[in-house]
């Protein structure tokens, strides 16, 4: 089982979701050698580090954990080679069925406590198995 399925909601997870998801660069800090700064396509590190003086994990949006910024993750996938996607409440978890442009269902679904997490965590597994 992949390490993401069973990470709770929060800032790893979400910079997780950046960078695989969402395109977000990984580099290596100017400023300290053991920090790896996030910053999005076209951002300059630089920028991130001294003008907002925050780590890495408060630059990130919040996608495992807020609704606005979980529709991101969802239109990056819309983007991307697959058909549809079937949200759902079963027992008390939110799930989703994602299936491609042959109609075929990906997995038997993917379900979490919260929306934002079963949709970040999807958005992982379907990178993953797609890249």
């Amino acid at each position: 089982m992949n390490d993401f399925m069973t990470m709770d909601a929060g800032p790893e997870l979400d910079a997780l979701v950046a960078v695989r998801v969402m395109g977000w660069l990984r580099i290596p800090s100017a400023l300290n050698d053991s920090q790896t700064l996030v910053v999005p396509p076209g951002g300059n590190p630089y920028l991130a580090e001294w003008w907002w003086g925050k780590s890495v994990y408060e630059l990130v949006p919040h996608y495992s954990t807020e609704i606005a910024h979980m529709w991101r993750v969802i239109e990056m996938l819309r983007g991307g080679p697959f058909r549809g996607a079937n949200l759902k409440i079963e027992d008390d978890e939110y799930g989703i069925q994602v299936w491609n442009e042959r109609n075929d269902r990906l997995d038997p679904g993917i379900y979490a406590k919260t929306m934002p997490l079963a949709i970040c965590r999807a958005a992982l597994k379907y990178t993953q198995e797609k890249g």
